[in-house]
């Protein structure tokens, strides 16, 4: 479970926050981490926090130290092709259930790129854990929303045609000034 939440749509290099990260890891929680924050230093100083962690290495980086704190694991993601270096200190896991973990944050990376690209998630409103988990709830809301209306075909098949068909219609037949100064409780009842 996320206790905070510390998002970088990439102003700045995750290597910035690393004194922020070390505090925001609670107790027993294990951190999974990009490259970002791999760094020898880093390392040693989350294992000296008796902090648990998963993060991928660059594949250019020394293993040949000796650590006793943490230890490497390599895979090979047969669907991308990609060869996988983390370094963990996570002892009671084999190299499997490690790398299954690390899929998981994977998982996380790709709702980001489908959330920024697709849905358009560029700008938070705010970056407390709540507001952020409702602003991805209304944006995959209105996503289903879009997804589920038939429009005739004269407009187009995309999303974005959909949104565009829907706030024609929407300017057409009602308008704000209606909602915010003729509301009445009994049309809504009816």
């Amino acid at each position: 479970m996320t206790s905070e939440c510390l998002i970088n749509f990439g102003q700045e290099h995750d290597a910035k926050f690393r004194d922020y990260i070390l505090t925001m890891i609670p107790d027993n929680a294990v951190a999974l981490m990009d490259r970002g924050f791999a760094g020898w230093d880093f390392l040693d100083e989350l294992s000296q926090l008796n902090h648990l962690f998963i993060v991928r290495i660059k594949n250019n980086m020394k293993t040949d130290l000796n650590h006793d704190r943490y230890r490497i694991v390599q895979f090979y993601d047969i669907d991308s092709g990609v060869e996988y270096r983390l370094a963990t200190n996570l002892k009671g896991l084999s190299d499997e259930e490690v790398a299954e973990l690390y899929r998981h944050r994977w998982g996380i990376e790709t709702l980001w790129k489908f959330l920024k690209m697709h849905l358009c998630l560029e700008k938070l409103i705010t970056k407390s854990l709540n507001g952020v988990t409702n602003q991805i709830y209304m944006i995959l809301i209105a996503y289903l929303i879009l997804e589920l209306i038939e429009i005739p075909i004269f407009y187009g098949h995309k999303l974005l045609d959909k949104l565009r068909y829907l706030q024609f219609e929407l300017s057409r037949r009602c308008s704000v000034i209606h909602w915010s100064f003729d509301w009445q409780p009994e049309i809504l009842v009816s």
